[in-house]
């Protein structure tokens, strides 16, 4: 699984205007990336792409069949190290061996040639949403060759950079079970998309700019928030 991070803007604190009676909730607003769970599905095995079994830009299912590669070689050898399993055993069944550890080795080359058989179906790792197709049918592929992308859109995440300056406070309220509410909206800031919540900080702070890198989580049930997408960002604080 993979995600692209791109560079954000520096961040800046604005605080809302309120009543003398009660506390402005102040926030830092900065611009985001849109970052979903990305897993590249491959070919396990070198043959002939018969089959493309999904729509692009449509959603699949975990386990759900993507593709299929010609088997015929791998299921030849499924069927020569069962004939060399059977015979093993006949000759141990009638006393004309006694190798045993030739019989495991013989168990472990089915079990072996049963595996590779069965990466010819290639299935979905994940739930998500299909990209479009990277090889047609009738193509050769070779093991490790990508067939498609499959995007999670839901939940979704989006990374923004913050100044290093908030970073205590932050750390201090994620440390106490309290992740700051993340607000989202257009690149116009006309529309608010979404509403989710901090949970994770990046490991180190970009000394080029300062800032440190967050990471809040949405739903996304609608599917408003896209990969890649740019979207402004309005991290909560503690009121003051």
């Amino acid at each position: 699984m993979k995600a692209m991070m791109k560079p954000v803007l520096p961040a800046v604190l604005i605080v809302l205007s309120c009543t003398s009676a009660q506390a402005a909730p102040a926030y830092l607003s900065a611009l985001g990336t849109v970052s979903a769970t990305t897993v590249s599905v491959t070919s396990r095995l070198d043959g002939e792409l018969i089959s493309v079994n999904f729509k692009e830009g449509e959603a699949v299912q975990k386990g759900q069949l993507l593709a299929k590669i010609d088997g015929s070689l791998y299921r030849l050898q499924v069927q020569e190290a069962q004939s060399r399993l059977a015979w093993e055993k006949k000759q141990i069944e009638q006393g004309l061996s006694n190798r045993t550890d030739v019989l495991e080795i013989d168990q472990a080359e089915l079990e072996l040639a049963q595996r590779q058989l069965s990466y010819a179906d290639v299935t979905a790792p994940i739930t998500g949403v299909a990209g479009f197709r990277l090889v047609d049918a009738g193509n050769f592929v070779h093991s490790g060759e990508p067939l498609v992308v499959i995007v999670q859109p839901q939940p979704i995440a989006v990374v923004f950079g913050m100044p290093q300056d908030v970073l205590p406070e932050i750390l201090e309220r994620l440390r106490a079970g309290d992740s700051p509410t993340v607000v989202l909206w257009n690149r116009e800031g006309t529309k608010r998309i979404a509403t989710g919540h901090l949970d994770a900080v990046d490991n180190q702070i970009d000394p080029t700019t300062g800032t440190v890198k967050l990471k809040a989580t949405f739903e996304n049930k609608d599917g408003a928030l896209f990969p890649n997408e740019f979207v402004n960002v309005r991290l909560f604080l503690n009121t003051q």
